[in-house]
């Protein structure tokens, strides 16, 4: 599987559509990790999202299923919970999100890449939270939206800023408050504004965000000068996996 430089792959997955084989594909942290998850649920989800990403990176790389080495080591605490890395391949850069039903995987080439999505959830009660999402000015632009804008407003913020900080591997130690971005009426045009402590680190940032599907943000942070975005699917994934003998029952 070959990404150009400029190149940001989307590769969606349905976490419900899981075969219980899979695990085979886990290293031995993830099977250890995918066994302690208590509902159905999240087990799917995690299952799901870890199989695809080993079998997207051993086509990406050329390096073998069993030989990946997957770091989720956090800068901080050296516990699990970091920003994930491929070790034995450091110039193709991944991330990791999902909601409901809904796992995407990001991939770039040489440049770190974070990708957010979230389901729209018009009975979420986003005003109590939205102080901790926007810095003042955005709040006040916000406070001059009507209803169904401020939602839609939140959630582009909230996804671009999750986005952003999976890029820098921050994560949640990152206030969303102290992130500036802006965008033109028509949320094409984003530019981060303020990022404390990596303004002068990364000169180029890319931000795009956008519906998907049918009632979902996506959006995506690289730190590079984007030049093409190519949407792939699970039936994708099925054929270059079948051509290369891998686990041909992925559906």
């Amino acid at each position: 599987m070959e990404i150009k430089s400029g190149e940001c792959h989307i590769w969606c997955f349905e976490s419900n559509e899981v075969t219980p084989d899979l695990v085979n594909i886990l290293s031995k942290e993830e099977k250890t990790r995918y066994s302690n998850y208590k509902f159905i649920k999240d087990k799917n989800r995690f299952l799901k999202s870890a199989s695809m990403l080993r079998i997207l990176l051993s086509l990406y790389t050329g390096i073998s299923l069993e030989n990946l080495l997957i770091s989720r080591k956090c800068n901080d605490c050296d516990k699990n919970h970091g920003k994930p890395t491929l070790i034995n391949c450091r110039e193709i850069n991944f991330s990791i999100s999902y909601s409901k039903n809904i796992v995407v995987i990001g991939i770039y080439k040489n440049f770190e890449i974070g990708v957010d999505i979230e389901w729209i959830d018009y009975d979420f009660p986003y005003e109590e939270v939205i102080q901790s999402i926007l810095t003042p000015e955005e709040l006040k632009k916000h406070n001059g939206m009507g209803p169904n804008e401020k939602l839609k407003n939140f959630y582009f913020h909230w996804t671009i800023k999750e986005s952003l900080t999976k890029a820098t591997g921050q994560g949640l130690n990152e206030s969303f408050n102290n992130i500036s971005i802006e965008q033109n009426t028509n949320y094409e045009a984003i530019e981060v504004v303020n990022y404390p402590g990596y303004n002068n680190v990364f000169q180029t940032i890319t931000i795009k965000s956008m519906m998907f599907k049918e009632n979902y943000m996506l959006s995506l942070a690289v730190f590079d000068s984007l030049k093409t975005i190519k949407f792939y699917n699970e039936n994708e994934i099925s054929e270059y996996t079948k051509a290369l003998g891998y686990y041909s029952h992925i559906t």
